[in-house]
């Protein structure tokens, strides 16, 4: 029984590094929305979010399509979180980073029971 309880700490750090290891530089690409998820479902995104994306440029600029709405700003990376700050609204928003690869970006929109996981694809380069 030892053995396993050993290796519950490493898979906990190896699970803990997929989300917390993540750089600028892993982001800054052009992201195209592929889909929701909602309590473990996919929701196709809606007609007017089919050409939806996001932007994430090296030198901390942003430019993206929200329903069809261009938007566009500075962005940065705080431990897990990806902050956009709009330039026209002069307001911001706190995305939760749940998953990075090099193909894939999960954030999390909305908090507790509101929430819901927009999933992105890279745009071929």
């Amino acid at each position: 029984m030892k053995p396993i309880f050993a290796a519950i700490p490493i898979l906990m750090l190896v699970c803990l590094s997929e989300l917390t290891g993540q750089t600028r530089e892993d982001l800054n690409r052009q992201w195209l929305l592929k889909h929701y998820e909602y309590f473990g479902f996919a929701i196709d995104p809606e007609e007017e979010e089919t050409e939806d994306f996001l932007f994430l440029k090296a030198d901390g600029s942003y430019s993206s399509k929200d329903k069809g709405q261009l938007n566009k700003g500075f962005w940065e990376l705080e431990q897990d979180r990806l902050i956009l700050y709009d330039e026209a609204r002069e307001e911001s928003i706190s995305l939760l980073i749940k998953h990075l690869s090099r193909n894939r970006l999960k954030l999390e929109i909305g908090e507790g029971l509101e929430s819901i996981i927009a999933v992105f694809v890279l745009a071929k380069e």
